[in-house]
């Protein structure tokens, strides 16, 4: 069950790592080695670290749930950097209206995160209670 929860996980994680990536690199240099590079390498990546030494599900869940939380925050800052670098493509443009509000990719990201924060703490509070018993 941990190995599938693992991969759960993972593939879950391998997609934020994938929208990460993307927004920073941005929508041209986008190539079908780049999408297999960040999704599947990032899938990879994180089943491997959230497998390592994890005895149980919920350990998994937990690592899962923190790490998520952390990468949706990572999300929040990267649609600062893209915003900035649209509004800036826009005004070289010389287009006034094309600004894009970063308030809501971060409302967006603190809102991800806040679920991800309570797989944490549900999974870490299973796993103190299936170690004590």
């Amino acid at each position: 069950m941990r190995v599938l929860s693992a991969l759960l996980v993972g593939l879950f994680s391998g997609f934020l790592i994938y929208i990460i990536f993307g927004l920073v690199i941005g929508q041209r240099d986008v190539s079908p080695l780049f999408v297999m590079t960040t999704f599947l390498g990032g899938w990879a990546l994180t089943t491997y670290a959230v497998l390592t030494g994890a005895t149980a599900a919920s350990t998994v869940w937990s690592r899962g749930g923190l790490l998520g939380a952390g990468e949706w925050l990572l999300v929040g800052f990267t649609m600062l950097v893209y915003s900035g670098r649209t509004v800036a493509e826009s005004e070289h443009a010389g287009d006034t209206g094309a600004a894009v509000n970063p308030i809501i990719g971060i409302g967006l990201a603190v809102c991800m995160a806040i679920p991800c924060l309570i797989i944490y703490f549900m999974a870490s509070r299973v796993s103190n209670k299936s170690r004590s018993n």
